[in-house]
């Protein structure tokens, strides 16, 4: 019944938006918490704009919220986009209502999510695609990891607890922030995070340990070659490829086949059932 509420909600909500703010919406972008929710059990979404609103269309905005749903919604991001792109992402994030993030449960691990960071949007089946990831790293605690497009570190602090060193790496700066605010939250010393730009990862490992193990969790386009190079040539006797596109992912695996690896492993995990969609985790390993 309470799931029921909140679609309906939706089906409100978006429409009045769009009325509202009809020629500067591109994309709205809604994240929730399973976790960390109100006392009626509903979902908090955040919702992110692409350009610069009037003080005018704020007040409307904000009229709307209090008067239809303001005990569904904890935070609203004008995020601004001069871009002409399709991306939902900006270079501006203002925040109009509410707090900077909302929070998630993953296992026991708490984290802050802002608008623009990753997170895997089924946190049930994020925990079982996790384990699946940690199984394949086979780890004893001595191992150095480095997990790139670690997004908020998810998969970084689950994999700290049974390695020596987990170093993650990302390019949006909001999501290292994140991730390293989830780390000292949540206790964990031995995960450290670093922006980065993975098209162009040579420098990556400059002052850092060798890594034995390497994450990629990458966006849908998948790995950039410079970064499938770098991984190559790697002390790395382990790659775990972590995909929701396995036609990118079949791509890239090809790469690492042919320079040095052999895939021993492939797992699949339904992250978003009645759809035909599925993450798939592939394990490589150093011939």
């Amino acid at each position: 019944e309470n799931n029921e509420t909140y679609v309906e909600f939706l089906n409100k909500m978006i429409p009045n938006i769009k009325t509202l703010f009809l020629n500067l919406i591109k994309h709205i972008n809604i994240k929730d918490s399973l976790s960390y929710y109100n006392l009626i059990n509903l979902l908090e979404p955040f919702m992110i704009y692409n350009k610069h609103i009037t003080y005018k269309q704020y007040e409307e905005l904000t009229n709307f919220i209090n008067i239809s749903c303001n005990k569904y919604i904890t935070s609203i991001v004008n995020n601004v986009n001069t871009r002409k792109s399709d991306t939902a992402y900006g270079e501006e994030e203002i925040l109009l209502f509410g707090i900077p993030s909302i929070e998630e449960k993953l296992g026991d691990l708490s984290f802050e999510i802002s608008s623009n960071s990753f997170f895997q949007t089924n946190t049930k089946q994020a925990e079982n695609l996790y384990e699946v990831v940690s199984k394949g790293c086979g780890l004893t605690g001595k191992e150095i990891v480095y997990d790139l497009y670690c997004g908020t570190g998810s998969i970084s602090l689950f994999l700290a607890r049974k390695a020596k060193e987990v170093h993650g790496f990302e390019w949006i700066v909001s999501s290292v922030e994140d991730a390293t605010r989830n780390a000292i939250c949540n206790g964990v010393g031995n995960a450290y995070f670093h922006k980065a730009n993975l098209d162009r990862p040579l420098n990556l490992k400059i002052g850092l340990p060798e890594p034995d193990i390497i994450v990629l969790d990458p966006p849908r386009a998948g790995v950039n070659q410079k970064t499938l190079q770098f991984v190559s040539e790697s002390s790395a006797k382990i790659i775990i490829y972590v995909s929701c596109n396995p036609s990118t992912q079949a791509r890239d695996v090809v790469y690492l086949r042919e320079n040095g690896f052999d895939l021993s492993n492939l797992t699949l995990v339904d992250m978003f059932p009645h759809t035909p969609h599925i993450e798939t985790v592939s394990v490589l390993e150093r011939l």
